[in-house]
């Protein structure tokens, strides 16, 4: 289950759009878990303090994508006085936020690619401890399926038809939501579901002028 640690109260959805993605975090099983009261605002002060609480509650941090200064690096120098797992992302050299993860992995922070091999590195530390033997067994069936020399992006992400058909027309230029709407042949309001349940699963992006699909943003 996802669970959202936020710098506000747990009723105060910042930014205010993503009220359909907090609401589908809950309906999937989920949490929203704050340390302020409710009714507290968004102020710049809490998130280096709600960073902290991000990773006690991990089993490892990853990091994917950080300019040079950032609040997600933040979350890393917590999660090692933790003594978390750290990982990250390799991006292009060429982008500011491939930055952060490119300098921790020059500094022997360990690579990864996809959710497998998170797991391969938890289960290589741990064992079976945190989970019995699930994620080894996991790990020995998708090792298995892959072909040589290749690496599996992690297990498949069910999604509805609805977010299966929008999906196709994202591209890495930002499209509004009535624009995929149109495009899938849906109402605006199965359009907006099916864009919560993208983001939620990682597949979408919101940015200026739109939703694009995750990984092509670039942040100005």
């Amino acid at each position: 289950p996802t669970v959202v640690v936020l710098g506000s109260g747990v009723d105060v959805p910042y930014p205010r759009r993503h009220a359909s993605l907090y609401q589908a975090v809950l309906d999937a099983g989920g949490a929203l878990v704050s340390e302020q009261p409710p009714g507290t605002p968004p102020l710049a002060r809490h998130f280096p303090a709600r960073n902290r609480i991000i990773s006690a509650l991990s089993d490892a941090v990853v990091l994917v994508a950080a300019r040079a200064r950032s609040g997600s690096l933040t979350t890393v120098r917590h999660a090692n006085a933790q003594a978390r797992l750290i990982c990250a992302v390799p991006g292009d050299p060429r982008s500011p936020l491939a930055t952060g993860p490119n300098h921790l992995l020059v500094g022997g922070t360990a690579a990864v690619l996809c959710g497998a091999d998170v797991l391969e590195l938890l289960v290589t530390i741990y064992g079976t401890k945190l989970d019995g033997g699930r994620s080894a067994e996991y790990l020995r069936r998708v090792r298995t399926r892959e072909p040589a020399g290749a690496h599996v992006v992690g297990p498949a992400v069910p999604l509805s038809p609805a977010a299966r058909r929008l999906l196709e027309g994202l591209e890495p230029i930002p499209a509004r939501a009535d624009e995929l709407a149109a495009r899938a042949g849906m109402s605006a309001g199965e359009a907006a579901r099916a864009l919560a349940e993208l983001e939620l699963a990682g597949m979408a992006q919101r940015v200026a002028g739109g939703y694009v699909l995750s990984g092509s943003a670039i942040d100005g």
